[in-house]
């Protein structure tokens, strides 16, 4: 066996510790590849005893060991976004990762993977069962801010398929379930709150339907129909906020309560020390409740994160609750300003700010 071979294959293996995942861990940070295998490896070898006898556990393992090579080259794709083209991407990936082992090793991980890939042997369904279950247990073990809006249904049926044609793996997949449960009803419970960034295709899609949601509530009265569908497709329909996180340096958040899906925000950090509160909206059945307040803390939180100093927005001068609500958060008036936006529309808007307090207010 050539050593050489083997020591310049492990190199490559290295980025399987490098390249994260889309789960976090509990401390903060993103999982890599490497850390979701290590442990799927140990649920494999401690669940040996509740796997049928008929099943080679020491085959599992392996198929365990082996499954995300192809994530050292193309990266980690979170499953419920995996493509087919994606998956043959990874399947490329992985030809090329094994072309440099020695011949009788390459067809050993080659058959691995593929096989691992088919799941038609008991060995290859046991193995992916696992590796969905290893990824419930890892959610259940993050931040619920680092959830995916989708998340919240995903988590409590994910592997549930896999896990059905493999019975022995049910009760496990049911405590999972349990403690998936029971942190979102911790996290929530007594008015907590949850600020989810926006970041994929389908959480830009559904921040898009809440706008249209508020927005059509909120300002027909005030700017007419036409005006509100003319500004929800310019600056809120999913192709604009897609624009503005990826090109214009915009962060949106959603907030979850309890109840459900709250509303959403939307930042804009400046130089010279402002953030841009460009949007900051609840919907209809969540006013009066206090949120708004508790929503502006985790905004004056962003901004100290970032070293801003002063946190400015634009309010619609006819939307007098709105400017109430504004002036008793201190905000105070820098100038009033009509805006053309295009089409023959203006914004006639107040334009406020306030400084960032150094520390929370207390609920």
């Amino acid at each position: 066996m050539n050593e050489l071979q083997l020591i310049h294959f492990w190199h490559q293996l290295e980025a399987l510790k490098k390249n994260t995942r889309h789960a976090w861990l509990g401390n903060g940070r993103q999982e890599s590849v490497a850390e979701h295998c290590w442990r799927l490896c140990i649920l494999a070898d401690m669940l040996r005893p509740q796997l049928p006898a008929a099943v080679d556990c020491d085959r599992v393992l392996r198929l365990c060991l082996v499954h995300d090579w192809g994530e050292a080259i193309t990266g980690d794709i979170p499953s419920f976004q995996k493509s087919a083209a994606d998956e043959r991407t990874e399947q490329a990936a992985v030809r090329l990762l094994l072309q440099d082992l020695p011949p009788e090793l390459r067809q050993d991980y080659a058959g691995l993977l593929a096989e691992f890939t088919a799941r038609q042997t008991p060995e290859a369904r046991l193995a992916r069962a696992l590796d969905q279950l290893e990824a419930v247990l890892q959610h259940n073990e993050s931040d619920l801010a680092t959830w995916l809006p989708e998340e919240y249904d995903l988590n409590l049926t994910y592997g549930l398929e896999a896990c059905q044609k493999q019975p022995e793996l049910l009760p496990l997949r049911r405590l999972l379930r349990q403690e998936t449960e029971q942190k979102i009803a911790a996290t929530l419970d007594q008015g907590k709150t949850a600020f989810i960034p926006v970041l994929s295709p389908e959480q830009i899609e559904f921040t898009a339907r809440l706008a249209a949601e508020i927005w059509s509530e909120c300002y027909t009265r005030l700017i007419g129909t036409a005006q509100v569908n003319y500004m929800l497709e310019q600056f809120q329909s999913a192709p604009a906020i897609t624009r503005q996180i990826r090109q214009q340096d915009y962060y949106y958040f959603l907030l979850l309560t309890p109840q459900g899906w709250a509303g959403y925000t939307a930042l804009q950090p400046e130089v010279g020390g402002r953030v841009f509160l460009s949007k900051f909206y609840l919907r209809q059945g969540f006013r009066g409740r206090g949120l708004a307040a508790r929503f502006l803390n985790y905004i004056d939180s962003f901004c100290r994160a970032r070293g801003a100093l002063r946190l400015w927005l634009t309010v619609n001068r006819g939307n007098e609750r709105a400017l109430a609500f504004y002036q008793k958060m201190g905000f105070y008036l820098l100038e009033k300003r009509v805006t053309s936006i295009g089409s023959g529309y203006v914004m006639d808007d107040d334009w406020l700010q306030r400084e960032v307090p150094l520390l929370d207010k207390q609920d």
